[in-house]
């Protein structure tokens, strides 16, 4: 597929209490759905690229954190960080 058009997607768990699901609270998700919209200035993606950075530093096997640092640095014109994350 061309990766122009290539998406990282993401859920949000949940768990059984009282008869209903209710959202987990997950720092990860949320920085995925906050640093994952299309619309963000350039601020916001640099904040994002370091929170993502910082995040692999502790989990160095999450494809999901690696892939975010390519698609935020693509995004922010970083051609050689993105070379680093491909």
């Amino acid at each position: 597929k061309d990766c122009d058009t290539c998406r990282i997607y993401s859920g949000q768990a949940y768990h059984w209490e009282n008869h209903k699901f209710v959202p987990e609270t997950n720092d990860f998700l949320s920085a995925v759905e906050k640093y994952s919209d299309p619309g963000l200035d350039t601020p916001a993606k640099q904040t994002g690229l370091v929170w993502f950075e910082n995040y692999l530093k502790d989990h160095s096997q999450d494809f999901c954190a690696l892939a975010n640092c390519y698609e935020l640095s693509v995004s922010l014109g970083l051609t050689e960080e993105a070379a680093d994350f491909k």
